[in-house]
């Protein structure tokens, strides 16, 4: 037995997953459609960020460097956390989610960092990538399952190398899980009316986005799964972790910004580690946007923990630390926030959407009752 299928299937061992279930999970197979007799009043499990990894480094990490020792050490501590959160709370955390399927529920969204990345070539990333699918997929069950790219999915020793194998695995997976060919990591799909629009924030493909939008100008509402916030972070120093928003490139960002205002689309993303929600109003409509997060790091994360609640207080933080370039990017927001909320809180999500409007059920750690509820249309 070779070294990496020794370690692969030892680390699945270890996890609790049997060889069979991961083997049956990846196995292509024909898949249910997403549109079903009632297309109009359903819903979605939605899970954030994961960061799926195991000790010992060498599991997943081994031949990983990073230019920066400094970055590389952080990055080691990650390690840790994920190893130890892992062995117990997010299993659970993911057992609460399955829970969350009903009859009417049509798919699961997973919002990127679905791996800790930081792999030392891109075999051990497509390793670590097909241990993470096959846990999660195998937790969700029979629904079709859909990710989108974070920054983790797509870091390693070589970025452009990584980056490159999760688009070979994931073109497959998604084409599985979809049933039509996806050949990008920008890619869309329906379910009965509703456009649901998948963007890598990372490498945005602007000719790709504006020709799904132009696609899908009937659809009756517009998810846009993102891994990081449109609206901008929460973080004195990471304000401008948004699309083209590190690029500077203000012309492109507000131009997408301009197509969800138009569309008075909804975002669900991830990235922050909190669980937000906020509503801007601008460029002739308004964007809903709920962050949500999976990453259950230590025992106060289960609880609700909202940090603020009032419109007034958002971008405060940038506003008071920040640099003059975060400042400006807030304040070209501010004004048009019209609701706000912010707590550092993980656990699972359940999308309702219906001719009624459009919600989002929270449920803290693996709480099984609602923790709180977010109108988003």
């Amino acid at each position: 037995m070779k070294r990496r299928d020794f370690i692969k299937l030892s680390a699945l061992g270890a996890a609790g997953i049997a060889c069979s279930d991961v083997l049956e999970a990846a196995e292509p197979k024909p898949r249910r459609r997403v549109e079903a007799k009632n297309d109009r009043n359903y819903s979605v499990v939605v899970i954030g960020d994961l960061h799926y990894d195991k000790l010992p480094a060498e599991v997943y990490h081994e031949g990983y460097s990073d230019p920066s020792p400094e970055r590389e050490a952080n990055h080691r501590k990650e390690f840790v956390r994920n190893d130890e959160m892992w062995k117990k709370r997010m299993r659970e955390l993911l057992r609460r989610a399955s829970r969350l399927r009903g009859e009417d529920t049509r798919m699961t969204i997973q919002v990127g960092d679905l791996i800790q990345g930081d792999c030392g070539d891109a075999a051990n990333h497509k390793i670590l990538l097909d241990d993470a699918w096959c846990y999660v997929k195998g937790a969700v069950g029979g629904l079709p399952l859909v990710t989108v790219a974070g920054n983790h999915d797509l870091r390693g020793r070589d970025d452009k190398e990584v980056t490159e194998a999760y688009r070979e695995y994931m073109s497959e997976r998604m084409s599985e899980e979809l049933g039509k060919p996806i050949a990008k990591t920008c890619f869309y799909y329906w379910i009965g009316k509703d456009a649901y629009i998948v963007v890598d924030f990372t490498n945005p493909d602007d000719e790709e986005i504006d020709r799904m939008f132009n696609e899908t100008l009937h659809a009756r509402y517009t998810f846009v799964i993102i891994h990081s916030p449109v609206i901008p972070y929460q973080h004195k120093s990471w304000a401008n972790w948004i699309i083209h928003g590190r690029d500077n490139n203000a012309e492109a960002r507000r131009h997408f910004r301009r197509l969800l205002a138009e569309r008075n689309a909804i975002v669900i993303c991830g990235h922050t580690h909190t669980t937000e929600y906020a509503l801007w109003e601008g460029d002739g409509g308004s964007i809903s946007q709920v962050t949500v997060n999976s990453v259950w790091k230590n025992a106060s994360s289960a609880s609700y923990n909202v940090i603020s609640s009032n419109p007034d207080d958002w971008g405060a933080v940038v506003l008071m630390g920040g640099s003059d370039a975060m400042k400006d990017l807030i304040k070209e927001y501010k004004d048009g926030i019209r609701a706000f909320s912010i707590a550092s809180s993980c656990g699972s999500y359940k999308l309702l959407v219906s001719d009624k409007g459009v919600k989002m059920e929270y449920y803290a750690g693996a709480s099984e009752d609602v923790t709180e509820v977010f109108t988003l249309r």
